[in-house]
């Protein structure tokens, strides 16, 4: 089956890879993913999907959402990886995409502010309906101050409105919020961003966008995240060590530390399942050499009190949870619990990982475990459950097995409710697809195609178009190509646009 979309999606059936650790900008290929971002491109539907990017540029997923309808929405970074978050604020470029069920695109936008100097790292999804609504946060790139920023979108993608928060000096960042039974927002983060020791600052905005009011509480806190609790009228604040107990005006009421945390490293954002209890997920560590990790949830309620680890034990291997969404359910009685298999901090490693996801229950059936071959060095960032009863794991891959330089891809393994990889519907309708070879090739490459090229053109691995011919046939003479790494771009006569990769020895 054979589809036209933006992005070549192509199936992964190897072992797992990692990635190397330098970047490598190819400036030259901007040009190319501008033509082909604007063309249509030919989709090879496989059960798991590796998005890849013909410019090789470095994407990663931010986060993931399903509509009514059953489309999904999902932010996009696009930039090299970096530590520094404000660095990261400065340099990369954030996009949302709208799929339908298949992955296949249907629209896409940039998410850019009015104002020239303020840079905008979209960072999730707080409401779909009639607009969209996403948070993020935005740094003014002439004084390097971060601020909160609300993004408001219709159903095509057009932004309508973004709203800044916060103190223009103090460097504040935010990644977790919660809806308190107002409708008010309230968003934790941290600040300053730029500093060794970050203090919990806290924003609270209506439903309409409208600021309430902010807190500085001085309390050191690194990545915390926010759950809010009806009948008791109170938050739980999160953090690696430490789990915080506020009221309605954010006066602390209690500072728990859990002695679980003395092997159990939370990590994603916490799950809401009643009036009283939610879950947190991490990885738990070994107490002897060699040490490992094993992905892990476990149960608290509004004073800490938690029950047992659940984890999925895979020997020998080290092991996180998903960094962004590790847990995730439709209807609160069946969960998905998922995370990387053989992980590595680091983004470019040549190592082989695997997505692990369970599903269970609370009353602690656990209905299967698996593992999945990502045929490269995948990291999963989130786990989404389906409103089929199926489940989306998200993440980006580096395929260190055939990639020509160090870059990630966007990559998703999608699975029924038994746990079995599922494939993309099949469409009747198939437009022209173009074979280029032999590849690699030496003094000529042949085109077999189901249709008449109209346009067929080369670039170098620095992105200089080096061969374009009008109507070429079926036959090109490449002699003249020194020996190297080459792109293809062919439009058709039906207005289907292809492109490959092709090798001159």
């Amino acid at each position: 089956m054979h589809q036209s979309i933006r992005y070549k999606i192509r199936l992964k059936f190897g072992s797992v890879t990692s990635v190397g650790n330098k970047w490598k900008p190819l400036v030259g290929f901007v040009f190319i993913l501008f033509i082909m971002l604007n063309s249509n491109f030919q989709l090879y539907c496989q059960k798991v999907i590796t998005l890849s990017d013909p410019a090789y540029i470095d994407e990663s997923i931010r986060r993931i959402k399903e509509t009514d309808d059953n489309n999904l929405l999902f932010l996009k970074f696009t930039g090299p990886q970096t530590y520094s978050y404000l660095e990261l604020m400065s340099i990369i470029e954030s996009s949302i995409i709208l799929t339908n069920s298949d992955l296949q695109e249907i629209n896409s936008a940039s998410i850019v502010s009015e104002q020239g100097n303020m840079k905008i790292l979209a960072e999730g999804f707080i409401r779909l309906g009639d607009h969209i609504l996403l948070h993020g946060n935005a740094v003014d790139t002439l004084t390097m101050d971060t601020q909160l920023c609300l993004i408001w979108l219709d159903l095509e993608l057009n932004i309508l409105q973004t709203k800044f928060y916060g103190s223009e000096s103090e460097q504040e960042v935010f990644f977790s919020y919660c809806v308190n039974d107002q409708g008010n927002i309230v968003f934790v983060g941290e600040y300053p961003v730029s500093s060794s020791y970050q203090e919990l600052v806290i924003i609270e905005i209506d439903s309409t966008g409208n600021f309430i009011g902010m807190h500085h509480t001085g309390t050191f806190m690194v990545f915390p995240d926010v759950v809010f609790f009806e009948q008791e009228q109170c938050y739980v604040i999160g953090e690696f060590n430490h789990l915080y107990k506020y009221d309605r005006n954010f006066n602390q009421i209690d500072v728990f530390e859990p002695v679980l945390y003395d092997a159990f490293f939370p990590s994603g954002q916490p799950l809401k399942i009643s009036d009283s209890l939610y879950i947190r997920t991490g990885f738990r560590s070994t107490a002897t050499y060699p040490f490992k990790t094993d992905i892990t949830r476990v149960v608290f309620n509004v004073n800490a009190e938690y029950s047992g680890f659940e984890q999925i034990i895979i020997p020998e291997f080290y092991d996180v949870p998903a960094g962004g969404n590790a847990v995730s359910s439709t209807d609160l009685e069946s969960f998905f619990l998922g995370g990387t298999s053989n992980s590595t901090n680091c983004p470019f490693v040549n190592e082989d990982t695997q997505f692990a996801l369970q599903k269970f229950n609370l009353e602690g059936t656990i209905y299967w475990e698996e593992l999945y071959e990502t045929g490269g060095c995948a990291v999963m960032i989130q786990v989404l459950a389906l409103q089929n009863g199926g489940c989306l794991m998200a993440g980006q891959i580096y395929d260190w097995h055939n990639s020509p330089t160090q870059q990630r891809d966007l990559f998703f393994i999608k699975v029924d409710d038994e746990g079995i990889v599922t494939g993309i519907e099949e469409d009747e309708t198939s437009p022209a697809k173009i074979t280029v070879y032999p590849n690699p090739g030496i003094n000529q490459l042949n085109l077999s195609v189901d249709d008449e090229v109209l346009k067929f053109t080369m670039y170098d691995f620095n992105g200089r178009k080096v061969l374009g011919k009008m109507h070429p046939g079926k036959t090109i003479n490449v002699s003249k190509l020194n020996p190297g790494f080459y792109i293809w771009w062919a439009e058709l006569h039906d207005g289907t646009t292809l492109w490959g990769k092709w090798i001159k020895q």
